[in-house]
C-alpha cells in the first residue's frame, strides 16, 4: 500500500507502512483477546504479541528518524478525524 504525498518523499517511508500493519494486527489481537471468550489465547500468544509490540516500537522509531514529517502529518491526521477524537481521552 503506498500513497503519493509531500514533494519531498513520494511514497510512505517503508517503516513507517510497516508499523500500520503491525499496530493493525496487533489491534485485531487485543479484540479477540477481549471479546471473544472462545479465543484460545496462551502463554506463547502473550509472548509472540509482546515480541510484535517491541518489532512495532522500532518500526516507529525508525520512521520518525527517516521521514518525521510523515509522522507528524499522520498524527495530525488522525486528531483532526472526528471518528478518531471521539476515542481518544485527553
Amino acid at each position: 500500500m503506498l500513497f503519493i504525498w509531500l514533494p519531498d518523499r513520494p511514497v510512505f517511508d517503508p517503516d513507517l507502512v510497516l508499523f500500520a500493519q503491525t499496530f493493525e494486527l496487533l489491534l485485531k489481537e487485543r479484540e479477540s483477546a477481549d471479546y471473544d471468550y472462545l479465543w484460545p489465547a496462551s502463554k506463547k500468544d502473550a509472548e509472540d504479541a509482546i515480541n510484535l509490540a517491541e518489532e512495532a516500537i522500532q518500526q516507529l522509531e525508525r520512521a520518525t528518524a527517516n521521514a518525521p514529517v510523515q509522522v507528524r502529518a499522520i498524527c495530525l491526521a488522525v486528531i483532526a478525524d472526528s471518528r478518531s477524537r471521539k476515542r481518544m481521552k485527553f
